[in-house]
C-alpha cells in the first residue's frame, strides 16, 4: 500500500513539474509532446483547459489572465462598486468550481483518446490561451 501511495505521489509531482514548465510560457511543440505518456499529456491538456476556463469569463474586460478580479483593467473600464465586486467574486468562485468538476471528469476520459488527438488539442488550447492573453489592438 505504501508503495502504491509513493508511486502516485511521484507521478503527481512529476506532472506538477511539467504543468509548471508549460504554464511559465514554455512553448509546447508537437515533437516534445510526442515523447510524453498519455498520462502526462492528459495533465497538460487539463492544465490548458483550466487556463482557458479561468480566462474566458474576463476576456471582455481584460485580456491579461491571472489578474485578480478586483482589478479588472483593460479594454473596458468597469465601475468599482460593492455590487460589482460581489458579482466578480461569485463569478470567480463559480469558475473555480467549474474547473474542478471538468478536471475530475475529463481526467478519467482523456486517456482513452488517441495520443495524437490529445496533442492536437493541447496545441490548439495553447494557441487559444495565447490569443486571450494578448491585448486587443
Amino acid at each position: 500500500m505504501k508503495r502504491i501511495i509513493s508511486i502516485v505521489v511521484f507521478l503527481f509531482l512529476s506532472n506538477v513539474t511539467i504543468m509548471a514548465q508549460s504554464s511559465q510560457g514554455a512553448q509546447l511543440t508537437e515533437s516534445n509532446l510526442m515523447g510524453m505518456t498519455k498520462l502526462k499529456l492528459s495533465e497538460i491538456y487539463l492544465q490548458q483547459i483550466d487556463v482557458f476556463a479561468q480566462a474566458l469569463p474576463y476576456a471582455a474586460f481584460t485580456l491579461q489572465t491571472g489578474s485578480p478580479s478586483d482589478s479588472l483593467k483593460g479594454s473596458m473600464d468597469i465601475p468599482q462598486s460593492k455590487y460589482l465586486k460581489t458579482k466578480r467574486t461569485d463569478l470567480q468562485k463559480t469558475t473555480i468550481e467549474y474547473g474542478k468538476v471538468v478536471k475530475q471528469n475529463l481526467f478519467e476520459i482523456i486517456p482513452y483518446s488517441d495520443k495524437l488527438d490529445i496533442i492536437k488539442a493541447i496545441l490548439y488550447f495553447q494557441n487559444i490561451n495565447e490569443m486571450i492573453k494578448k491585448p486587443a489592438k
